[in-house]
């Protein structure tokens, strides 16, 4: 989703950076691409999800930043299962096509935490850009 901000590039770029910095501790150790001149921002996260069966989740965060605009896209997501070393693609729909319902609510549970987190981020983000009486 593309969100209007009535800023310009390198103003929702630092305003983007500063939230991330503060938010994530280790973004600047983490990131990937910070790039100013081409509008783009690309860092890895990781967070905890007690769930039965997962301890963690990770994703990459990719904003792209033009004047007036962002988009925040969330991708390259897996999960770390209990006992495991190596995270592993998160296939929700494998799980919900599985006739064991145990496994298709614990899937649930983990899509729902996920999706908060997301949420977390991306309206963060837009709350740090988009003045609180301007939104659009």
């Amino acid at each position: 989703m593309t969100v209007i901000t009535g800023r310009s590039k390198d103003k929702t770029f630092g305003l983007i950076r500063s939230f991330l910095a503060k938010e994530y501790k280790s973004y600047k150790q983490t990131t990937i691409l910070e790039d100013m001149s081409l509008g783009q921002i690309v860092f890895p996260v990781t967070e905890p999800i007690r769930t039965g069966r997962f301890t963690s989740f990770k994703f990459t965060a990719t904003i792209d930043i033009k004047d007036d605009k962002y988009r925040c896209t969330i991708d390259h997501i897996k999960v770390l299962e209990k006992g495991s070393l190596a995270y592993q693609t998160f296939d929700f729909g494998r799980a919900m096509t599985e006739n064991n319902s145990s496994l298709q609510t614990e899937y649930l549970k983990t899509q729902e935490i996920m999706s908060f987190k997301f949420s977390t981020l991306q309206s963060g983000i837009r709350d740090a850009v988009v003045p609180i009486n301007d939104f659009r």
